[in-house]
């Protein structure tokens, strides 16, 4: 029987960045992307950025949303970058018609010493990801188990809770494996970016499959809510972490 490696992403905060025109706005996906969770892997690897081997790009990653959370906005201050002095610069001539001159200033004090940066998080989400990769699924497994670099989901701040790495069992597992049964919230966010992008509601749960290009291919399944206690016991009873 084929096999796969599990993984579960949750933890107070999750980034996983989508497009962006400036370093100044940086808007999450609802979602874990392909290009973040490559990079998780290859840092389980102890790959550095430009030194990740080709087959990793190979690698089958689906990713299923057990809980969507909530997007939260950060504003931050800092110093100007320079690619954003340059994208200044652009659309500045763009706008006027006239090149950059000191004059020119786009930051809140007037005197291009501070920028703002705003941010979209997740918030209090949850995801399963399956990792396939016919030969090279026992290298990945003892990389994620002992990681060279930390794991984390996004960004550097944001490290996942336990459980992490669920371990290895039966492919395609996220079509039949039960979610933990969520507990009434006292209050809920504004959501509707994430509501826009979540297909049907509850009980089905989303699952994308994450191409090489980036595109998803989605698909929706129904599967038992069991308690956490139940879950966790499940979830050791099914996979191995050896």
């Amino acid at each position: 029987m084929a096999e796969s490696l599990y993984l579960r992403l949750a933890g107070p905060l999750q980034s996983w960045a989508g497009p962006r025109v400036t370093g100044n706005v940086v808007r999450t996906e609802a979602r874990p992307t392909r290009s973040g969770l490559e990079g998780l892997l290859a840092a389980a690897m102890g790959w550095r950025r430009g030194e990740w081997e080709e087959w990793i790009r190979d690698t089958s990653i689906s990713v299923r949303s057990d809980r969507l959370g909530n997007r939260v906005d950060e504003f931050q201050t800092i110093n100007p970058r320079d690619e954003d002095l340059e994208y200044q610069e652009r659309a500045y001539l763009l706008m006027t018609g006239r090149r950059w001159s000191k004059r020119a200033n786009f930051t809140p004090d007037g005197q291009n010493k501070t920028s703002i940066v705003n941010r979209t998080y997740i918030a209090d989400a949850v995801f399963l990801v399956e990792v396939s990769d016919g030969t090279r699924l026992e290298q990945i497994k003892r990389a994620l188990r002992k990681p060279q670099f930390t794991s984390y989901l996004g960004r550097k701040a944001f490290a996942p809770t336990f459980p992490f790495f669920l371990g290895v069992g039966p492919e395609g597992a996220l079509k039949d494996l039960p979610t933990v049964r969520q507990k009434a919230r006292a209050f809920q966010l504004s959501n509707d970016y994430f509501d826009t992008l979540a297909g049907p509601e509850r009980p089905q749960l989303r699952i994308d499959h994450l191409g090489r290009t980036g595109k998803h291919s989605p698909e929706f399944v129904n599967v038992e809510a069991l308690p956490q206690d139940d879950w966790i016991k499940l979830i050791s009873d099914t996979f191995d972490r050896t």
